[in-house]
């Protein structure tokens, strides 16, 4: 199964609908190399469907999160960026001079973090995990 029949499938387990602007921005995301801001998720959706509001993709892109289809990606001044995760879940290291961010391969969290909790009757929904830093081109030479 690709990571947008996945997604798919995820929202229909959650008993959310599979609208066509839900739909299209799942495969916006699944089709982008690079990050989108809420802003670009919009103008590229708004062109297929015009009475679609700013408000909808916000609240769109935030269910998604929520079931970890996309990752929230939190730059310091407090925008977000968003990237598709489908089944390949990992969290990001972002630069914080130029904003680039770099994906992680895994996600720092063992499962016996997750265990423990649902022991305490705690139910992880999602979580997020950034690390800032400086990447090696805003470090200059030599540092």
């Amino acid at each position: 199964m690709n990571g947008v029949d996945y997604s798919l499938t995820v929202l229909k387990r959650e008993g959310l609908r599979i609208t066509p602007q839900r739909t299209d921005i799942v495969k916006l995301l699944a089709g982008e190399k690079r990050k989108l801001s809420v802003q670009q998720v919009y103008r590229a959706i708004v062109k297929r469907h015009p009475g679609i509001s700013l408000d909808t993709v916000y609240r769109t892109l935030a269910t998604l999160a929520q079931l970890g289809l996309v990752s929230q990606i939190n730059m310091q001044g407090g925008d977000h960026l968003y990237e598709f995760q489908g089944v390949n879940h990992h969290h990001h290291a972002v630069c914080l001079s130029c904003g680039e961010s770099v994906c992680m391969d895994e996600c720092p969290f063992p499962q016996a973090f997750f265990k423990s909790l649902e022991q305490k009757r705690f139910r992880v929904q999602s979580h997020a995990f950034e690390v800032y830093g400086y990447c090696a081109k805003c470090q200059g030479p030599g540092e």
